[in-house]
This record gives C-alpha cells, sequence and structure tokens, in this order.
C-alpha cells in the first residue's frame, strides 16, 4: 500500500489527514453528554494510530485492540463505539462492494456527515487508494437544478494496482 495515499504518476491519490487525539475524542464525548468508556478511547486509539491512514473495518479494529496489551474490549463494543463517533459526526465512513463498512476519523466533524471519497481497488490483494476529485458532483447538480433531491453516490474502481500487475501470478490470469 502506498504511505499517505500518495501515487507517483499524476497526483490522483491525496492524503488522508486526522485531526483528533485522546483529549479531543474525550473532549467530543462530553460536549454530547456521552461517557468516556474503555472501549471507545480503545477504537479511537486505533483510529488515531493508523498509521497508513487507510479506511478499517470494525474487524480490523478489533484485530489491533486484541493484539494490544493496554486495551481490552469484545467486537460488540468496537459496533457500538464506531456507532456513537458516527452519530457525533467524528467518522467518515465508506461501503465497499461485498465488505464492511470502513471507518475513519473525519478531517472535520462539521463535515463528517458530507464526507465522501472515490476509490480504486485492488481485486487481488484488496489495497484501497482514494482517488482525488469528484466527476460526479458535476452531473449531482445538473441533477438538482433539475429538481432531483436527496442524491448520494459511492464510485469504487476495481481492477489490479501496479504490484499485482508486475506479478507473475497476473501474467497467468490472462
Amino acid at each position: 500500500m502506498t504511505t499517505m495515499g500518495l501515487a507517483p504518476v499524476g497526483s490522483i491519490w491525496k492524503p488522508s489527514i486526522r485531526v483528533t487525539n485522546k483529549s479531543q475524542t474525550i473532549e467530543k464525548l462530553h460536549a454530547h453528554g456521552l461517557r468516556v468508556t474503555k472501549a471507545r478511547l480503545a477504537v479511537a486509539a486505533v483510529l488515531e494510530r493508523n498509521s497508513d491512514n487507510r479506511m478499517l473495518t470494525p474487524e480490523e479494529i478489533f484485530s489491533k485492540i486484541s493484539k494490544s496489551k493496554d486495551a481490552d474490549c469484545d467486537l460488540v463494543s468496537v459496533y457500538r463505539a464506531l456507532a456513537v463517533y458516527d452519530e457525533i459526526g467524528m467518522l467518515k465512513k465508506s461501503k465497499f462492494q461485498s465488505e464492511a463498512t470502513r471507518y475513519a476519523f473525519a478531517e472535520t466533524s462539521e463535515h463528517a456527515n458530507e464526507f465522501h471519497e472515490h476509490y480504486f481497488k485492488c481485486i487481488q490483494c484488496d489495497e484501497l487508494q482514494p482517488l482525488q476529485g469528484c466527476i460526479i458532483e458535476a452531473i449531482e447538480k445538473k441533477l438538482e437544478r433539475s429538481g432531483y433531491r436527496g442524491l448520494q453516490h459511492h464510485l469504487e474502481i476495481t481492477g489490479y494496482c501496479p504490484s499485482c500487475a508486475q506479478s507473475p501470478e497476473f501474467e497467468s490470469l490472462f
């Protein structure tokens, strides 16, 4: 996976930015009248320390928590914590074909509900890379001018990443 979402050609990838930390998480929970629990802090810690900046499934978050000596919670608690963070606008989330929803902290809570990204997904290694820009927004604006409302979209481009496309196994596929 390309670190920080940067591609070598054409700058079609963009970096993800996380702006939350433990004190900000605690502050946001308190501001919404919510309790600070070990599970919520454990989930936040995984999302904060997500070094390759990719969006994670609840199962991936749980796996990282399970490997940690600092935290302990079950998978149900991970889902509950994610639901709370989503409700208070701290998460960006995206659903991919035949997969669980993936989560990351939103850049700013004011824009979490407006968030969307488009992705390339490798069908061999499951690498996900966010794509910069949105060509669909122009079509949505045209539809809105024609009276359509509540429009949403998700774009996922699939294929083989450069690494998989250069592997010997790739040649045998075609």
